[in-house]
């Protein structure tokens, strides 16, 4: 499951990162999740990343949080970053620190996005030199 989030299906990243951090010890509830998980995989089998030809090299980087998971109270972020309205790269991460606010946690995961849209921008002007630099 989680080469499928990685490579095709970035709309399960963050329900396969929350079953995948019980696979040490896992319950009957972490495979009814899995089971959903697949169930949604199936009946939305026709969904993916879809790469067209011509549509420009614009870089957008996408991010959001959610604020205090129930379990250790750490935030998770998420972010999606496109080239040409194709998605490139994903993932979804537990925030290392425990955010005071759902306003931190956002920072925290702009701040993952910043340092992804720099990435990004880097490997698009080494294999398209000729591509403006975009705003941050």
């Amino acid at each position: 499951m989680m080469w499928v989030s990685t490579f095709s299906r970035p709309d399960v990243s963050f329900a396969v990162r929350a079953v995948a951090r019980h696979a040490h010890a896992p319950a009957k509830r972490h495979w009814d999740a899995i089971q959903k998980i697949l169930g949604y995989l199936k009946g939305t089998r026709d969904l993916g990343i879809t790469y067209q030809r011509g549509s420009g090299l614009g870089l957008a980087v996408y991010v959001d949080a959610s604020y205090a998971d129930t379990e250790d109270r750490r935030s998770v972020s998420g972010l999606a970053t496109t080239v040409g309205g194709t998605v490139v790269s994903h993932g979804s991460k537990t925030q290392s620190i425990v955010s005071l606010s759902s306003t931190e946690a956002e920072y925290i995961a702009a701040g993952e996005g910043v340092k992804e849209a720099f990435l990004v921008r880097a490997v698009l002007s080494f294999v398209a030199p000729e591509t403006r630099g975009s705003s941050i």
